[in-house]
Parts: structure tokens; sequence; C-alpha cells
């Protein structure tokens, strides 16, 4: 049985794995993310391409392939109306941003 000292309040059993297993991903999380950004400024470096591209490519594809797969998943369950609200809500707030920057 996992074991896990928090503050020292002592946690044990599955919310301890549970705990340490979250902990776990975010770290694998973080150095996925830091791998991919140094891969983007490679390509970006081999195809004479500028980091500000590649970088708003990769942000816009981060950002949007969540949305994607929850209105797929939606839509494949039937679920049209949800699919079709995240669609929405996540385009306006998109373009909130742009509108209230003046750009």
């Amino acid at each position: 049985m996992a074991a896990l000292v928090l503050v020292g309040l002592v946690v044990s059993g599955p919310l301890a794995e549970e705990i340490g297993a979250r902990a776990a991903s975010s770290v694998e999380e973080a150095l996925a993310a830091d791998r991919l950004v140094i891969s983007a400024v490679r390509i970006a470096k081999v195809l004479n391409v500028s980091q500000i591209v590649i970088g708003a490519v990769i942000v816009g594809f981060g950002t949007s392939v969540p949305e994607f797969v929850v209105s797929g998943l939606a839509a494949g369950q039937g679920n049209v109306g949800l699919a079709m609200s995240n669609v929405v809500a996540s385009n306006a707030a998109n373009v909130a941003p742009s509108i209230a920057s003046g750009s």
C-alpha cells in the first residue's frame, strides 16, 4: 500500500496512489511540453521560418485539439447541441482577446 506525507498529513491507499499518479503525469507533461518547444524551434530554423510563426501554429494547434476532440465525442454520442455550443463558445473565446486588444 502506498503512503504519502503532505504537510504533516499522512495519506495512504488509493488517494495516495492518485496523488502520486497526478504528480508524475504533471512532471511528464511539463517535460513533453519542453521537448515540443525545443523541437519546434529546431524545425523553424531548418525551414527558415520565423519562430513566432511556428509558436503561433503550435499554440493554435494545442488549444484547438481538445475542443475538436470534445466536439467529436459529443457529436458521436448524439449530443449535437454540446458539440455546437463547444464550437461557438471556443470561437468566441478565441476572438474576444483580439477584439479587446483592438487588433
